[in-house]
């Protein structure tokens, strides 16, 4: 797409800083809650620790400051083992990283076409060092949709996609037509790739070569947004 060519305003208008989340009315709201039947939860999130799969230059390190252990016991009022007379004790933890890894929604003010963001707005317009004035996560509201599972691992007859192994649209078209489901603007899809953990979706392929993906410049019609994945009900 040049980038002379402009693809903004977004047709939810000017200054939205939402976009397809619109598509969550209350009536469309009301509808996915009715489709709930036994009231279980899958969880979709996975555990963070130092070796989770990542974009380039992402990271996270978990550190757990246990000092207490051996502080307490020497406050005053402290006896052996720890702090009062219920021998308190507490760990601390400790995270440096950054926050685009593993499982987590990315606001609008993630992604820019060249430097413009969702809506046209510029990185040197909206960009401050604390964030963004627009687009960002506290602009999202609660999501409650109907959720679809696209399992393509399944549709290719192999328990898992290997390394390099790439997502088409066919793929996902295929999947939900295997699975007989139709998806309208109000769904949360997610695509299975066959890993226990790996229920995130990217726009693009957010793992270089080392995992399965979704292809750049994957078509919008297909509506598939980055996943959350705080979890499903049944």
């Amino acid at each position: 797409m040049p980038d002379d060519t402009p693809w903004w305003p977004s047709r939810y208008g000017a200054d939205d800083e939402r976009g397809t989340l619109n598509e969550l009315t209350p009536a469309r709201i009301v509808a996915a809650a009715r489709l709930v039947r036994t009231g279980r939860v899958y969880d979709l999130g996975r555990t963070l620790h130092a070796d989770v799969p990542r974009f380039e230059g992402r990271f996270w390190r978990q550190t757990l400051v246990s000092s207490a252990h051996f502080i307490n016991a020497r406050r005053p009022g402290g006896s052996g083992g720890g702090w009062g007379a219920n021998r308190l004790n507490w760990i601390t933890e400790l995270v440096t990283g950054t926050l685009q890894i593993g499982t987590q929604l990315d606001a609008l003010n993630h992604l820019q076409i060249g430097d413009r963001f969702y809506n046209g707005w510029r990185a040197a317009d909206i960009v401050e060092e604390w964030g963004t004035r627009k687009l960002g996560i506290e602009t999202v509201p609660p999501v409650i949709a109907r959720g679809v599972v696209v399992d393509v691992a399944r549709r290719r007859g192999v328990p898992r996609l290997e390394t390099g192994d790439v997502i088409t649209v066919d793929d996902v078209e295929g999947a939900l037509r295997a699975q007989d489901t139709a998806v309208g603007p109000e769904v949360e899809e997610r695509v299975v790739e066959g890993r226990a953990a790996r229920l995130d979706v990217h726009l693009v392929d957010p793992h270089g070569d080392r995992h399965p993906g979704l292809p750049g410049g994957l078509p919008q019609p297909l509506g598939l947004r980055s996943g959350h994945g705080d979890g499903v009900l049944d």
